[in-house]
Parts: C-alpha cells; sequence; structure tokens
C-alpha cells in the first residue's frame, strides 16, 4: 500500500478517533500518475539534449539517451487523444 499511495494512485485516510485506516483510489489517479511520468521523462530528455550541447567530442550514451527520449516523446505525441493539450 505504501507504494500505492506514494505514487499518487491510492490516499490513505482514518477518521477522527478511529484506529482503522481507509484507503480509496483516487479519480483519474491512472491518468494523472502517467501524465505525470511521461512529464519527467520529458525532462530527462531535455537534460540529455543539454548534455550533448556540453559534452566531448564522443558523448555516444548521452547520443544514445537523447535518441531513446526522442522516440518516446513521438510516441507519447502520436499517443495522444482528441482532448488532449
Amino acid at each position: 500500500m505504501r507504494l500505492l499511495v506514494g505514487a499518487g494512485l491510492v490516499s490513505k485516510r482514518t477518521g477522527r478517533g478511529e484506529r482503522t485506516t481507509y484507503f480509496r483510489m483516487e479519480d483519474h489517479a491512472w491518468e494523472r500518475v502517467i501524465r505525470a511520468r511521461i512529464a519527467s521523462l520529458a525532462s530527462f530528455g531535455q537534460l540529455a539534449r543539454a548534455g550533448l550541447e556540453l559534452a566531448g567530442p564522443d558523448p555516444a550514451r548521452l547520443r544514445d539517451a537523447d535518441r531513446a527520449f526522442s522516440w518516446m516523446a513521438g510516441v507519447f505525441e502520436q499517443a495522444k487523444g482528441p482532448g488532449d493539450a
């Protein structure tokens, strides 16, 4: 349960003066969590691109990371639904 609470999928609630703990799945939790993960991946992509500009003559690992993050960004862009911004 700690993992689910930490990921933002579930909230933990206790009533005043009660010992029982209740867990509740938040509305639109999966969508919110996945959007946050995609945003963090986009940030890593920006870091890889910035690293390429600063790196020396052969930044193979950074180039690979940049390619991977660019590919993921393309996949996410294609997967957007009609109401997505």
